[in-house]
């Protein structure tokens, strides 16, 4: 394993001096890892038809994100391996998220940062916020999306799932700088309010998803601006229990619960008077 460790050396030692990124060169160290115990427990030697059918083996199982990042981490060991260099083809792109967002994404993001100096916002956070936007921006322009008004919960769990981080701690920093973002959108009708809190590391591991255990069908027509009552209607509750002295825990618990049912019925296009029926 001396020659695959070398090589490997040789993509970290180049990914460095390339000025990648911290989740670029974490994501290679795990692919290289596994791959490194893969061939100790099958006894195999490094090749790169050895590495294209560990990659097919396990597509089914890795999420698409881990699996296109593995195949590229692969193909830049390949090029190590047969030519001592990372081939122009394997770099990857190296533009920042933000210069390949369409215009108007760019605009909203702007948009964003702009409102967040205006309200006190340090201009040295700015490029921190700018880096995390863009990067949840870029994924809803690589699924079709033009506008943040076009965004939907199923992205936003789909991009939960799909965003790839070094550590927990750092994808709930970048996810609750996005949710900052999205909470200004929701201020001006472009969002939900609902988008604005499922991004919360407290509550997007408990979404329920299916709905089907909720007989019958609603007209979602009939239920517009009623779930923004009920949102407001569930900040009077926990403003009641305040009042009545209700213990810390208890708010709590109860501000955590009554979020998940509104995130689930708007979710679904539920209305609570539909479901209490």
């Amino acid at each position: 394993m001396e020659l695959y460790d070398l090589n490997v050396a040789k993509v970290m030692d180049f990914m460095k001096e390339s000025g990648y990124g911290a989740s670029s060169k974490s994501l290679h160290k795990l692919c290289y890892k596994a791959f490194r115990d893969y061939l100790v427990e099958t006894h195999l030697t490094y090749s790169q038809e050895v590495a294209a059918k560990w990659l097919e083996s396990n597509k089914d199982i890795w999420i698409y994100r881990n699996y296109t990042g593995y195949r590229h981490c692969l193909e830049q060991l390949g090029d190590i391996y047969e030519s001592g260099n990372v081939l122009p083809d394997h770099m990857g792109p190296q533009k920042p998220n933000y210069s390949l967002l369409c215009k108007r994404l760019r605009c909203e993001v702007d948009e964003y940062l702009d409102y967040a100096l205006s309200q006190g916002i340090s201009s040295s956070d700015i490029p921190r916020r700018r880096i995390a936007c863009a990067r949840f921006m870029v994924y809803l322009q690589c699924k079709g999306l033009t506008s943040i008004a076009q965004i939907n919960y199923s992205l936003l769990l789909s991009f939960h799932e799909d965003d790839y981080h070094k550590s927990f701690k750092s994808k709930d920093v970048y996810e609750d700088l996005i949710r900052a973002m999205l909470r200004y959108f929701v201020s001006i009708g472009k969002c939900k309010i609902g988008h604005s809190l499922v991004l919360s590391k407290l509550l997007i591991h408990q979404v329920i998803k299916d709905s089907s255990f909720i007989s019958g069908v609603t007209d979602s027509r009939t239920i517009n601006g009623k779930n923004d009552d009920l949102w407001n209607g569930i900040g009077k509750f926990l403003a009641c229990l305040r009042e009545e002295r209700y213990g810390i825990t208890v708010i709590k618990s109860s501000k955590h619960t009554l979020t998940l049912l509104y995130i689930f019925l708007d979710m679904h296009g539920i209305s609570l008077l539909f479901v209490l029926t």
